[in-house]
């Protein structure tokens, strides 16, 4: 694979890491947040509760407004969206400014993860879009294992509001790489409002929505309050939560690895 393609594949991993990592860091901040308005553990987990269901809503209406907008200027479009959204979070004033800002960023998440594996496979030979997958995956799996503790460390020592600024910073160095080495890349904008009916009549592909739905609801209803209740209920103490969160990413990378192993020799198996 030559630079002109490992570049912007890289650009896209990174991308993906951040991305993730935002959807994930106020886990680790959620007793700082509510400390700071001064409102309950259940109310400050809804800015990611709502942050997920914003994305899931949102990804199908907008990439339809978008159809037709070509892909690299769709790319850093929303890259810079992110990080405007992300700093707005961590200047917030109040619960409700914080929530709009979370809101903004979901916009951005919820276009980003429609275009990632579309663009990660395009910027490369067809021989190795197994291994731009693989990239995506990576950069997911790196988010829950280095991005959530690094986020909650970085919360701890310099507030939660930094953590923040500190995303919108990494977002300003990824859009500027993007910018320098992501090629154009036309959208066939294809897919219209008239084939969704084609998609609601696919009994297969509607249950495994309904399957991710609930899986996707009861993970973030759990996962959402594990910070508070590990500190409050567990008494463990602020370094051990964090040790203990690397672990649950850990636990989630080998997960994913031993699937992907496992499910796919036998799936392929004749």
């Amino acid at each position: 694979m030559s630079g002109r393609q490992w570049l912007p594949l890289i650009g896209i991993a990174l991308s993906v890491f951040i991305f993730n990592m935002s959807e994930f860091m106020p886990i680790g901040l959620l007793t700082a947040i509510s400390d700071d308005f001064s409102i309950s553990e259940s109310k400050a987990g809804l800015i990611i509760s709502v942050y997920a269901w914003a994305v899931a809503i949102l990804s199908l209406p907008i990439m339809l407004l978008l159809r037709k907008m070509e892909y690299r200027r769709m790319l850093l479009m929303t890259v810079v969206l992110f990080a405007v959204f992300q700093f707005m979070s961590g200047i917030s004033t109040s619960y409700w400014m914080l929530m709009a800002s979370r809101l903004g960023v979901a916009v951005a998440h919820s276009v980003f993860w429609s275009i990632a594996a579309p663009l990660a496979v395009r910027v490369v030979d067809r021989e190795h879009q197994k291994v731009a997958l693989s990239l995506i995956a990576t950069g997911t799996s790196l988010a829950m294992v280095i991005g959530l503790p690094l986020g909650r460390v970085i919360g701890l020592a310099l507030g939660w509001r930094m953590a923040f600024i500190a995303m919108a910073l990494a977002a300003a160095a990824v859009l500027i790489m993007l910018a320098a080495v992501f090629p154009r890349v036309e959208n066939p904008g294809t897919f219209t409002v008239r084939r969704l009916p084609e998609i609601f009549r696919n009994r297969v592909l509607m249950g495994i929505y309904l399957v991710i739905a609930v899986y996707v609801t009861g993970y973030y209803t759990a996962y959402s309050y594990i910070e508070p209740f590990m500190l409050q209920t567990a008494g463990m103490s602020e370094n051990m939560i964090t040790v203990a969160l690397i672990i649950f990413g850990l636990a989630g990378l080998i997960g994913s690895v031993l699937f992907t192993k496992k499910y796919g020799s036998a799936r392929y198996a004749s």
